[in-house]
């Protein structure tokens, strides 16, 4: 930063406390099982580095980055203390009660005095520092200030737990879904309206009117991430983001690519829909089909416990690798709880991860596809061996019949999506009808007409 183009100041918000009504757990056992991750591995005091293990781990949320409801801090757990550090200014009676003698509130730069004193207390023998085999780790200074003979690199316990969703957060979750597939099947029949009708409708002016139609839920408290609206060549840009300067009208000729999300004090949400509004081509049609069978491929897939991503990623893409194709990202990434849109997990897929399932196909300079649902991982209660996973969608909105070929779906492809639109109707349906939102509700039932008659 020099004088001409200062650093922007820190957000001012307060901090505040995560009730357990959505948390599903208290900071007290949160902490508990910490110190017992800790013990196992010999250290006595452990350096949070990453601002959503933090915000997990005391049960706070905060304003202090966009997008994501965290709060600029370190954190440091020891056998019988725990430290938050941030700016002071953010801490308010409520937070204090919510902490009450458990946790200790310190100012952000004094964690670098206090690491310092840890590493020269001849009592401590090891401290515990986020490794990055599966996060971006700690910080040089961080690894620096502790002595390599008490260094002790690992997977943040914080990390393995945050990932494993509770039963309260995926009730939580799935209810944010419905809320959520409710504002997006409104705002999508609204939009189709008004292109049907000839308004012009840009990326800007769709993204912005969602954004509209989210925010009238109940428990929203912002967008998970800045929307990719993507009508024609842009969708081919897998992380396009519209600008004034790129901003474009949705036409009637070419696909239009939608990728946003919303955080709710129940969850957050990342969901990818691909429409068109005019007739599309049999290229189209053929590669969304393709696109959607990977994607039910690999939600429907059934595993032994200790499977991971890579083991499975090949059945997203076998449908469209059979046309010689591929696409430049990956399929799967892990979903905080009222956290980052994009988490931190191991490898190895367990069960309560909430991840995504999106795969696509861009073709260069002229458009894309992306289908993406949420999902969660759930016990099937068979065995060999070990347990068997598999996946629970909780994602609730309609494809795009006309997009569909159906002729090339297999009969179980035809079975799950027949399903899914029977769960999209009973439950995004019923709670659009609850909402008087009767325009949303009945360009949903267009959109869900059983496969099978």
């Amino acid at each position: 930063a020099d004088s001409d183009n200062p650093r922007p100041e820190y957000v001012k918000d307060s901090a505040y406390s995560y009730s357990i009504e959505y948390a599903g757990q208290s900071f007290e056992e949160k902490l508990t099982n910490v110190r017992a991750s800790m013990a196992s591995e010999g250290a006595q005091a452990m350096v949070i580095s990453t601002l959503d293990e933090s915000a997990w781990l005391y049960n706070v949320r905060g304003n202090d980055i966009t997008f994501n409801p965290v709060v600029r801090s370190y954190a440091i757990v020891q056998e019988d203390t725990a430290t938050w550090y941030l700016d002071l200014n953010k801490i308010t009676p409520e937070i204090e009660d919510h902490f009450g003698d458990l946790v200790t509130t310190a100012e952000y730069d004094d964690i670098w005095s206090d690491l310092a004193a840890l590493n020269s207390d001849p009592l401590i023998s090891t401290i515990m520092l986020p490794d990055d085999t599966v996060s971006p780790g700690c910080s040089f200074k961080i690894y620096d200030t502790v002595s390599e003979s008490k260094r002790l690199m690992a997977v943040s316990p914080t990390l393995k737990m945050k990932a494993q969703k509770n039963s309260v957060e995926i009730t939580r979750m799935r209810e944010a879904h419905i809320r959520d597939g409710a504002a997006l099947s409104d705002f999508l029949a609204e939009l189709e309206k008004r292109i049907g009708a000839g308004e012009e409708q840009t990326e800007v002016s769709a993204q912005e009117l969602l954004t509209t139609y989210r925010a009238a839920q109940v428990d929203y408290k912002d967008l998970s991430f800045g929307a990719i609206s993507a009508y024609g060549d842009h969708g081919a840009i897998i992380h396009y983001e519209v600008t004034n300067l790129t901003n474009i009208p949705i036409g009637t000729d070419s696909l239009y690519l939608l990728d946003s999300g919303g955080q709710y004090l129940g969850g957050t949400t990342d969901v990818t829909r691909t429409l068109h509004y005019g007739t599309p081509t049999a290229e189209m049609i053929e590669m969304y089909t393709r696109v959607l069978m990977g994607m039910i491929d690999f939600i429907s897939f059934i595993f032994p416990r200790g499977t991971t991503i890579s083991h499975m990623d090949i059945l997203a893409r076998r449908p469209i690798y059979a046309k010689g194709l591929d696409y430049r990202h990956g399929t799967s990434h892990g979903i905080g709880m009222f956290l980052y849109v994009h988490e931190d997990a191991e490898r190895e897929i367990k069960l309560g991860y909430v991840m995504s399932d999106e795969p696509g196909y861009y073709k260069d300079g002229e458009w894309g596809v992306r289908i993406e649902n949420q999902m969660v991982v759930v016990d099937t209660g068979m065995v060999f061996d070990e347990p068997f996973y598999t996946f629970e969608c909780m994602t609730l909105v309609p494809h795009e019949p006309k997009l569909i070929d159906v002729s090339l779906l297999t009969n179980d492809q035809v079975k799950w999506l027949d399903a899914y639109n029977a769960e999209v109707r009973a439950k995004v349906g019923q709670e659009l009808l609850n909402q008087g939102r009767n325009e949303g509700y009945q360009w949903l039932l267009t959109k869900t007409e059983p496969i099978q008659q």
